[in-house]
């Protein structure tokens, strides 16, 4: 069964593969991140994020997918996306944000590189 939102036949993973962001954060500034994509499916993504970035953003998602039980290889997968939701911030603690980002329809798969 679905989960709420999805589309009949989507799955979503919610896992932890470590991901390269890259874009311009509020300041116009271009930033580069190692961090964690935590959830994704065919329209999304949730990524952890310090850098402070605004909705409506563009981003590059880098993801090294490792070779698995039904994984014979493994791939580079590169995404684009635009910044959907930001939560609103905590006062006082500068923690990584879970930050969603809807997916763009273009995407590479690559073997990955040594």
């Amino acid at each position: 069964m679905p989960e709420d939102g999805e589309k009949p036949g989507s799955r979503t993973f919610e896992i932890a593969l470590p991901a390269l962001i890259q874009g311009l954060d509020k300041g116009e500034r271009e930033f580069a991140e190692q961090t964690v994509v935590s959830t994704i499916n065919a329209e999304e993504a949730v990524v952890l994020l310090r850098s402070k970035v605004k909705p409506g953003a563009k981003i590059r998602l880098s993801l090294h997918i490792p070779r698995t039980f039904f994984l014979e290889k493994p791939l580079d997968l590169n995404l684009t996306g635009t910044i959907s939701e930001i939560p609103a911030p905590e006062k006082g603690v500068r923690a990584k944000a879970a930050v969603r980002v809807r997916l763009d329809d273009r995407f590479s798969i690559l073997p990955a590189s040594v």
